[in-house]
Formats: C-alpha cells, structure tokens, sequence
C-alpha cells in the first residue's frame, strides 16, 4: 500500500472503531437517568409488558410506541456514527 492508502485505512478504522453502539447506549442511559418521569415512565412499560426477559424480542417490542421513541430519540442525539449526518430542512418543513 501506498503511504495515502495506509493513512486514509487508519482514518477509517479509527473512526469505525471509536464511536458506535456504546455513544447510543451511553447517550440513552444518561438521557434516561437525568429524566426520571421519563425512566419511571419507560421501566413501567417494560416491567408490565415482559414477564420475564426472554420475552423481550425484536417482534415483541415492534409495536410498543414509547419505547420505540425512545430509541429513536436516542439515535437521533447519539447516533452511532463517527460523524452527524448531515440535516437539511426544506422551506415547507421537515
């Protein structure tokens, strides 16, 4: 490899490397616990929703709203990339 291939790789696997799912799980859990209505709010749903934890699936938590906004409110303050996505708004609105 060339010098130019060599830096941009590291480039790349510093990045991938340094901020992914922990950044989301980090952000959320802090957001959770300095919320307490909303952490008291979310623990309620789960807790009478699952009997016991082998009852959370992927299909078993499609459908509850106010976790799946959670999530997407987590991802949208701490998305696991290693860079903001780009937001562009149009004069009509999101």
């Amino acid at each position: 490899m060339a010098q130019g291939e060599i830096e941009m790789n590291a480039v790349l696997l510093i990045g991938a490397g340094s901020e992914t799912t922990a950044t989301f799980l980090s952000g959320i859990t802090y957001r959770l616990l300095t919320n307490p209505h909303i952490l008291t709010k979310f623990t309620a749903l789960i807790r009478t929703t699952f009997p016991t934890s082998s009852a959370i699936t992927i299909h078993s938590t499609s459908t509850l709203t106010y976790l799946n906004a959670c999530i997407e409110e987590g991802l949208r303050l701490y998305p696991p990339l290693p860079a903001r996505m780009p937001r562009r708004t149009t004069q009509a609105g999101p």
